[in-house]
């Protein structure tokens, strides 16, 4: 989409190695190689360039793009110099996107000698439920969420789940399928715009805000049944003085999301997601779940009256959460699984009004059972070395080369934007993480350029799948390749989003507590002017926390997020080269050190905090280990 800008950073080279005075290193002991390597930044944005193209559609991993970026990166491997770990670069691994029933499932609840079956068509297995056939006690759960702050509201502080099957609502209290919603109100956006454009082509402004009134009405009716009460924001219904100006429906669906003013309990967006709620009842206990969309959580009656049940081929992965789980027809629900007299869609009810959980057992037991075969699709990680004299110890520089594809259905979950005429519907990925990806190749192409083998083998290492759930970093961490037998590998260093380097927040290292001697080795490397937040603990969002669980030291290096963050907007031409530049030299001078055969030793947390923790580092102001050049923003 954007014209290539390597041609232009040449320029940049002199200003991308450390400036300023070189911060003293714990003693006296000088670095390897005393003058930096040459980093290229024309080289990394040739790479960014190639990955973020249009042509690879955003590289998601259940599409073919990923084979293609897959295939890219090979190449420029290859003429990096650096061999594959084993025959070939490419190391696939398989991906769960749903199941094939292998026969029909089962539901019968007991109730003393009174048996209830659940007729075939009322429920069906989701894509992530195990297979098996299990028998314990019904629990209503609420919709198993907890809030913001769990002493305000939480629907299992009262009720215990351990070897009860759960009978759970999807979503959040007061939230409505918010995939739905976030479709009606694609579609509300699009057909807005198809109609304005001819308007604005003919100066009809009167019609124009004609047009932007009966839709911003539409989508307040879309979304006043689920703010409790509360108005739609005025700020949303109000037609802008330029009528021309682009309208931004995504706002609407982004005020069910944000805090309100009252004082009852607010809950995060996690709290409606399927795989926090399945993943909270199993961690509670439960071996099997039994899910309804209450007829409150559904946009319209016409969803309400469907109900659909899901279908087992998916396009998004769908992980084995480890119980049978299916969802049942809401109407069903209010038939056969009674909790005391009251039917679910009454306790749905009551605790939209209240905001108070309304968990209980249902005095009946249930037979459920669900016999799958998975569907699997494959999606190659990438995996070089530079194999050094010592064979027995090696260091992984990594980083996640997917992204989230395009909006078309089977391509990604991209949400595309629309500026004036122009529909932007890639969501390339230049800073997430394209950058990181040319930093891996980088480095390799540098090392491998050097007269002499390291001392320890280096491996770079390129994941897919980490936007569905660091799929391709788990993959190879529980099952490493054969070429590795024997071999150990001594630290991790994963680099992610590093391409938009600012003062504020500056380059943030997290991990620095996983090992003591971490904090040496970027002394020693020299960060010259970059601001950098310097963090012990482990953050469990990126590649890294694979091998941290596996009692590894890990490094997680990034630049900060943005207003680009996963939307179109991430392009190569809004990568800072110069601070990647910086970013580049660095972690050549940390790896080269270990390369070399510098000490790492693992080292466990102080505290719960210093762990893995879903916070990013800086976050958490008792875990910064320090920070230098770093000026807040006022």
């Amino acid at each position: 989409m954007r014209q290539g800008i390597g041609i232009l950073v040449t320029i940049a080279l002199a200003s991308c190695r450390p400036s300023g005075p070189t911060p003293p290193g714990p003693s006296d002991t000088k670095p390897e190689h005393p003058q930096p390597a040459r980093i290229e930044p024309a080289q990394m944005m040739a790479t960014i360039e190639a990955l973020a193209s249009d042509e690879l559609g955003g590289r998601y991993s259940l599409h073919s793009d990923i084979d293609r970026a897959a295939s890219v990166l090979a190449q420029k491997f290859e003429a990096a110099g650096v061999e594959p770990v084993g025959d070939d670069f490419r190391h696939p691994f398989d991906i769960t996107v749903g199941a094939d029933l292998v026969s029909d499932p089962a539901i019968s609840i007991s109730r003393g000698p009174r048996v209830t079956e659940a007729p075939a068509g009322s429920f069906g297995p989701m894509p992530g439920s195990a297979t098996g056939s299990v028998r314990g006690p019904l629990v209503f759960v609420g919709y198993g969420a907890a809030a913001n702050d769990p002493t305000d509201y939480d629907d299992l502080a009262d009720v215990d789940v351990t070897g009860a099957i759960a009978v759970v609502l999807l979503d959040a209290p007061r939230r409505p399928d918010s995939r739905a919603l976030y479709e009606r109100i694609r579609s509300i956006g699009d057909r807005y715009e198809s109609q304005a454009r001819p308007l604005r082509d003919a100066g009809d402004e009167d019609a124009l805000s004609k047009l932007q009134r009966l839709t911003r009405d539409e989508l307040g009716a879309l979304i006043k049944p689920f703010l409790g009460g509360a108005p739609v924001p005025e700020a949303l219904m109000q037609v802008p003085d330029d009528p021309t100006a682009p309208l931004q429906a995504d706002a609407f669906a982004s005020a069910l999301f944000m805090p309100t003013a009252s004082d009852g309990p607010t809950f995060p967006f996690s709290a409606g997601r399927l795989r926090n709620k399945l993943a909270r009842l199993v961690d509670a206990g439960a071996i099997g779940i039994i899910t309804v969309r209450g007829p409150r959580s559904f946009i319209d009656d016409a969803s309400r009256d469907e109900d659909p049940l899901p279908e087992l081929a998916t396009t998004r992965p769908a992980r084995d959460v480890g119980v049978p789980v299916v969802q049942m027809k809401w109407r069903e629900a209010d038939r056969i699984l009674k909790i005391g007299s009251r039917k679910l869609s009454s306790l749905q009810g009551q605790i939209e009004r209240e905001l108070e959980p309304a968990s209980a057992g249902l005095k009946a037991e249930a037979t459920l059972s669900v016999e799958l075969r998975p569907r699997n699709v494959q999606a190659p990680n990438l995996l070089g070395q530079i194999v050094g004299k010592r064979t027995d110890e090696f260091v992984i520089l990594g980083a996640h080369y997917d992204h989230i594809g395009t909006d078309e259905d089977g391509r990604g979950h991209c949400r595309a934007i629309v500026e004036g005429e122009t529909k932007d519907v890639v969501c390339n990925g230049a800073d997430d993480n394209a950058s990181g990806t040319a930093v891996v190749v980088e480095v390799a192409r540098v090392l491998a350029s050097r007269p002499e083998p390291p001392e320890r083998t280096v491996v770079f290492a390129l994941f897919a799948g980490e936007e569905l759930g660091l799929l391709g970093s788990r993959a190879m961490a529980a099952s490493p390749p054969a070429a590795w037998k024997g071999a150990t590998p001594v630290a991790m260093v994963n680099i992610d989003m590093v391409g938009r380097l600012r003062p504020d927040p500056g380059l943030l290292v997290g991990g620095v507590g996983s090992s003591p001697q971490w904090m040496g080795l970027f002394e020693t490397a020299g960060w010259g002017d970059i601001p950098i937040t310097f963090d012990r603990s482990i953050t469990t969002r990126s590649d890294h926390a694979a091998f941290y669980k596996l009692g590894m030291p890990v490094i997680f290096m990034f630049t900060g997020v943005h207003g680009d963050y996963h939307a179109p907007g991430d392009e190569a031409s809004r990568i800072d080269p110069v601070g990647l530049g910086k970013v580049g030299n660095l972690t050549l001078g940390v790896i080269e050190q270990i390369a070399g055969g510098a000490a790492i030793e693992f080292a466990e947390p102080a505290t719960p905090e210093e762990g893995l923790v879903p916070a990013l580092p800086g976050d958490i102001e008792a875990t910064i280990e320090r920070r230098v050049n770093y000026a807040p923003t006022p």
